[in-house]
């Protein structure tokens, strides 16, 4: 048997150096190639995606020594609470500053390696073939789908939690096979830490189950006393997440049901199936269409999902394994499945994570075809194959990194690969907004249009949508075509409901406001400018009237009463308020009446000195009242800040 194993390993030559040599070298050498493949990304800054919000607008980041240490473990961030992933943040802070990002582009590739050299272990651990899993780490380090986990610094918690996760199972099965407690408590250890990094490593004790059921064949009640831990502390974890943690449960689910998403999930499979084997149209933002219950589409894929799954488990020399390794996979990528509300419906960063399973799932399935294959021509290709592979994949993802340089090159090569992308036509119309493109700008008309128009359009988060609709309406105004703007809220206007009403008042009111009903829009939002407001316009129109002196000078006269919810809710409502007044200042700017804009978009100044379009609108009050200069001191501020 031994001389079997032995003969079927993937061996990079005849003579074999010493083992610790041997693995010394494939370690560097799979730590130190993903950092040259990514070497041109070394560069570049951040992304522009929520990176932004991990590194620029985070306050923990910027606390020294205990402070910063301890504020890391107390604060949630985007709904999960994962304070060793916000360690990791701060330390690139510490040692590299956030101006240019190399140094935390570089940590993150040492986690990459991490994760990689984990992999192995596992793989080898399982197996007890060193060459085959090399084989399996060596494709995974170079596989072009691990390249968003990677390149987009937010998505360092994957890197972190894959890493540590599998170290833990590595751990628990080399503690099982020697039936030793201390390596026990290491693995225990580990999950924890992975559980800290990101929520995903709640699926370790359906990993570790699998290992017993299918590599050890023993009852689950032998080995309680070691996966039983596990399971307590996930599910301890889990639960006090549902309680503490998640805000973010008003996702809809994908199709409108639980079994529509279920039936969404299956071409999805699918798809990601596909690009595990053949990553040639790789994309950040992914088109997906919702299916019904009742589709016959959704069904047949998973239908084919599974006969694919059982061909190769029957082509499989080592069944047990690759049944392990394929179970894995596709338990790590549950939690990123539509049965539970996601973001985004599919993406690469989901995809990474089912990397632990089926990448040697397929290395084993591939190696053992091979050996037949070899014993019928003499010719033993696994090498061959190997490096055909590693090298394909090298140059898919040296192809893949280029775009990652920024947001509007990401998001033109997504258009490029998936032109029905909602999210992807979304993203390239925010920047074009942020931007202040000119009123009717047919790019950025065209870009409003194509993401409210996209088949997967339903999945547009409601803020990016509002901002759509506006700026189309706008465009539309301003092309001539006003007729379709009542067809456009008519349309839109379910999307505008319950936690979001107030937001479609807000986008009826800035339509009218922009374009040809002012009047209207001061009827609909006059209720908005209160007593208290009022009282605040008086004091600023004595003191700032002339523009001598601006209203961000003086303390804030008006303090908003926000309602008491999440943070994020918090955020939205006073974001709202702030738009709103906006609004009303050109409304009533537009109306003819600069006095009255004057004392609005004075308040909102004073109230929210950094919101640049209220510093806009108190500048074109200005204008309208015939100083200039104060104007001109108000645009200089927005644009510097």
């Amino acid at each position: 048997m031994a001389d079997t194993t032995k003969a079927t390993t993937l061996q990079a030559g005849k003579a074999q150096p010493p083992r610790a040599a041997r693995i010394d070298l494939q370690a560097v050498l799979l730590v130190v190639l993903p950092i040259l493949l990514y070497l041109p990304s070394l560069g570049f800054g951040l992304l522009g995606y929520d990176d932004d919000a991990y590194y620029l607008q985070n306050p923990d980041l910027r606390l020294d020594g205990l402070a910063g240490l301890a504020a890391v473990w107390k604060h949630v961030y985007y709904s999960d609470y994962m304070p060793l992933t916000q360690l990791t943040l701060w330390l690139d802070a510490k040692l590299f500053g956030v101006e240019q990002f190399w140094g935390a582009r570089l940590h993150g590739l040492l986690w990459f390696g991490a994760g990689t050299l984990a992999l192995r272990a596992l793989v080898a651990r399982i197996t007890g073939r060193p060459g085959l899993a090399f084989a399996a780490a060596l494709l995974y380090a170079l596989h072009p789908v691990c390249a968003p986990s990677v390149l987009w610094l937010a998505e360092r918690k994957n890197l972190v939690c894959f890493a540590l996760m599998l170290w833990s199972a590595e751990r628990y099965v080399k503690a099982r096979e020697h039936n030793n407690a201390t390596l026990g408590a290491v693995a225990f250890l580990l999950c924890a830490a992975a559980l800290l990094a990101k929520v995903q490593a709640l699926v370790l004790p359906g990993l570790l189950v699998a290992y017993e059921i299918l590599l050890r064949g023993e009852r689950l009640y032998r080995g309680l006393k070691w996966w039983g831990p596990f399971a307590l502390l996930c599910g301890a974890f889990l639960a006090l997440n549902l309680m503490y943690v998640r805000d973010d449960a008003a996702h809809v689910v994908a199709g409108g049901s639980r079994v529509a998403a279920i039936a969404t999930d299956g071409p999805i499979l699918l798809h990601y199936l596909w690009n595990t084997v053949c990553p040639l149209n790789l994309a950040f933002f992914y088109m997906v269409r919702e299916l019904p219950a009742s589709s016959t589409i959704g069904w047949a894929a998973w239908a084919g999902f599974l006969a694919i799954s059982g061909l190769l488990l029957w082509l499989a020399r080592e069944r047990a394994q690759f049944a392990f390794f394929w179970i894995t996979g596709l338990g790590a990528l549950a939690p990123t499945m539509n049965l539970f509300p996601q973001t985004f419906t599919m993406a690469d960063h989901y995809l990474h994570w089912a990397f632990c399973g089926w990448i040697p799932a397929l290395v084993l399935l591939a190696d053992g075809c091979l050996v037949v294959a070899a014993k019928h021509f003499a010719f033993d290709a696994r090498r061959s194959v190997l490096a055909a592979f590693a090298l394909g994949l090298a140059v898919l993802t040296f192809l893949r990194i280029e775009p990652y340089r920024s947001m509007e090159a990401l998001m033109l090569h997504n258009i490029a690969t998936q032109p029905q992308s909602a999210n992807a036509w979304s993203r390239y119309a925010v920047l074009l907004h942020e931007r202040r493109h000119e009123p009717g700008d047919k790019t950025l008309t065209d870009a409003c249009a194509n993401a409210l128009n996209a088949p997967d359009a339903a999945r547009l988060q409601v803020p990016l949508r509002a901002m759509h609709v506006m700026d189309l309406a706008e465009g539309l105004y301003r092309q001539g075509k006003g007729e379709e703007i009542g067809a456009l809220l008519d349309r839109e206007r379910p999307y505008f409901t319950g936690p979001w009403a107030l937001k479609g008042i807000l986008v009826q009111a800035w339509i009218n406001a922009r374009t040809g009903s002012p009047r209207q829009a001061l009827q609909v939002l006059g209720e908005k400018f209160d007593a208290a407001h009022q009282e605040a316009a008086v004091k600023l129109r004595e003191q700032c009237r002339g523009g001598e002196t601006l209203p961000d000078a003086r303390a804030p006269l008006v303090i908003l009463q926000m309602p008491p919810a999440d943070a994020y809710t918090q955020q939205f409502a006073r974001q709202v308020h702030y738009e709103i007044l906006e609004i009303l200042a050109t409304a009533h700017l537009n109306a003819g009446d600069s006095e009255a804009s004057f004392d609005v978009a004075a308040v909102l100044v004073n109230l929210a000195p950094g919101f640049p379009p209220g510093r806009r609108a108190l500048a074109a009050a200005y204008r309208a009242l015939g100083l200039p200069d104060a104007a001109a001191r108000l645009e200089g501020d927005s644009k510097g800040k």
